[in-house]
């Protein structure tokens, strides 16, 4: 069993955030501890509100995990202001950190934007160094590069950009916006195309937050990074295929549909 840390925020729906991160990883049989800065008020068709936790008590959440129970990997994702960027950098910098997974988590499915307009800089200059994967979909890598990103080719001009910005590896999701149902991974080196099949549903509530906590779970078992995604890319899609068709917006996923049902 290894050990997942989640910073990100509480979804009222349970569909993503921290509670798709606690409901995927413990499907796959690690623990995962959790590190909330923000309250969000939302359902599977839009945000209504939502209240960030006070930075002193999102750093007291790390360090209580990391003197007690320490961890094997980290999933980053939703940072909603520079004043918890700064305090989830500055603490993080303090202890052994690897395996980081980041979903930036800017805008939901719905296009709400849960990030504050300065946060980009500083995310960049503070977060990205210690980030081994970024996984941004297209909206988001629009919002960090400036790009319009409406091809495969585009999508490997922004997946470099990001690159450069100081993360070691860039994993940009194509979702519904680009044709054929593929992500661009790249290495700094070399491009590498994931392909998978494409499921017509509209059930895809929280299915970022699951890719990047499973990658991160992945990883802490010590997989190499394109198989870790591979295999987080395979687990969303049955999770996608096989949805309980909960919400009335963007539904839930099945985060159960690797354990035998008891009843």
């Amino acid at each position: 069993m290894k050990k997942i840390m989640t910073i990100s925020g509480s979804d009222s729906s349970a569909g993503a955030g921290i509670q798709a991160d606690l409901k995927s990883v413990s499907s796959r049989g690690d623990f995962i501890s959790t590190v909330i800065v923000a309250v969000v008020a939302e359902n599977t068709m839009g945000l209504k509100s939502l209240a960030l936790i006070d930075k002193e008590l999102v750093r007291d959440q790390i360090e209580a995990i990391y003197e007690d129970m320490g961890f094997d990997a980290i999933k980053l994702g939703m940072l909603p202001s520079v004043d918890i960027i700064m305090t989830v950098a500055d603490t993080l910098k303090k202890m052994d950190v690897k395996n980081v997974v980041f979903d930036p988590c800017m805008v939901n499915k719905s296009e709400d934007a849960f990030a504050e307009d300065d946060s980009i800089e500083v995310l960049v200059s503070e977060i990205f160094p210690m980030v081994d994967l970024i996984c941004p979909n297209i909206l988001e890598a629009k919002t960090i590069t400036g790009m319009d990103i409406k091809t495969v080719d585009d999508m490997k001009e922004a997946a470099k950009k990001i690159h450069e910005m100081g993360v070691k590896n860039v994993l940009l999701k194509g979702g519904s916006h680009i044709e054929g149902a593929v992500d661009i991974f790249y290495d700094g080196k070399e491009f590498d195309t994931f392909y998978i099949r494409r499921i017509d549903s509209k059930n895809i509530w929280g299915s970022g937050d699951v890719l990047a906590a499973i990658i991160a779970s992945n990883l802490a078992h010590g997989l190499e990074m394109k198989e870790a995604i591979a295999d987080a890319k395979e687990y969303v899609t049955s999770a996608i295929e096989k949805a309980p068709g909960i919400g009335k917006g963007f539904g839930v996923l099945n985060f159960n549909h690797e354990i035998k049902t008891r009843y």
